[in-house]
């Protein structure tokens, strides 16, 4: 199985471990208004995903509290439809997903709760533990490979300077070219795949934000889930996550975000420092001296000289 829809009933039940992680099915079935056999049917389908869910002599077991995105409200907010909008609580890959439908031009987005095998920039995995990450992909076409290639870099610059609105005073970075970064720990990272189908040049953009992940026990958790300060509703940052994705392509058809290469300098968690990375079978130094109006990054040489380096020539970048 590398996919199962979403479904209204099934995220009934799931919602039901943020006030106990222990019921009897009896009152599953009363507290959610389905019949013992829906229920059962539900439950079976949910054990099949893993997502820490046990079932013995009619008592189930919920692991961990789950938070889920309401994929019905995000259709009615974001005003999507069956065709453009795929929603599922298990799927390979949204990115797979959408590069495999790279010729359906009505498709916009792909939602998941889990990845089996969740994609991130060069051939890395994605990992993730069910519902503890938003994961999405965004499809929408550009006029230049030149803004396909500003995609990533705007979007992460947009992402940070939204959720700095909503939680002001916390440390929120960037880290060249698509990384968003809270207290030196990876938040989110986005992947775009270009892909050029006849005149029409398709950007196919996966969004990872972790959301309650192993890595963030306590601290995101701390940011997003339980510290009253910060609450947010998870379908609720679904929501402004896909709409980022949107001003980023509007931004890019009118030409361009206003003042974007100073905006991203100064969310740049690398900007000014002495940094390593490879660039093709080398291991190079230097210091980073902003990006480029094409999201290039710029690294100062020993000898002084300022270079431009794409993200597809670069790997393995690190503070020294």
């Amino acid at each position: 199985m590398n996919q199962l829809k979403w479904s209204h009933g099934a995220m009934s039940i799931l919602q039901l471990s943020q006030k106990k992680l222990t019921w009897r099915m009896a009152d599953i079935s009363a507290e959610v208004g389905l019949t013992m056999c829906c229920v059962h049917s539900y439950l079976q389908e949910l054990v099949q995903l893993r997502c820490g869910i046990t079932c013995k002599d009619a008592i189930v077991q919920f692991r961990r509290p789950l938070f889920l995105s309401d994929s019905r409200y995000i259709e009615k907010i974001m005003s999507l439809n069956a065709n453009c909008f795929s929603s599922y609580w298990l799927l390979d890959s949204t990115q797979s997903y959408c590069l495999r439908r790279q010729h359906c031009q009505n498709l916009e987005f792909c939602l998941t709760e889990h990845q089996l095998l969740g994609k991130g920039r060069r051939s890395n995995r994605w990992q993730s533990r069910f519902a503890s990450s938003i994961l999405f992909t965004y499809k929408t076409t550009v006029s230049t490979h030149a803004l396909a290639g500003l995609f990533s870099p705007c979007l992460a610059l947009v992402i940070v300077e939204t959720l700095a609105l909503l939680f002001p005073g916390v440390a929120l970075q960037v880290k060249w070219p698509n990384d968003i970064m809270l207290n030196a720990l990876k938040l989110s990272g986005i992947l775009v795949d270009v892909v050029f189908s006849g005149e029409r040049v398709v950007v196919i953009v996966g969004v990872g934000f972790n959301f309650q992940s192993v890595d963030f026990d306590g601290l995101c958790a701390a940011f997003l889930v339980n510290n009253p300060r910060f609450m947010i509703d998870k379908t609720d940052l679904t929501l402004m996550l896909m709409q980022c994705c949107r001003r980023v392509k509007r931004a890019l058809d009118a030409g361009g975000l206003e003042s974007f290469v100073r905006r991203y300098n100064e969310k740049h968690l690398l900007h000014g420092k002495a940094i390593t990375f490879d660039f093709k079978d080398e291991r190079r130094t230097g210091v980073v001296k902003g990006i480029s109006d094409d999201g290039a990054l710029r690294i100062q040489s020993a000898s002084g000289e300022v270079l431009l380096y794409s993200s597809e020539s670069v790997s393995t970048v690190r503070s020294v």
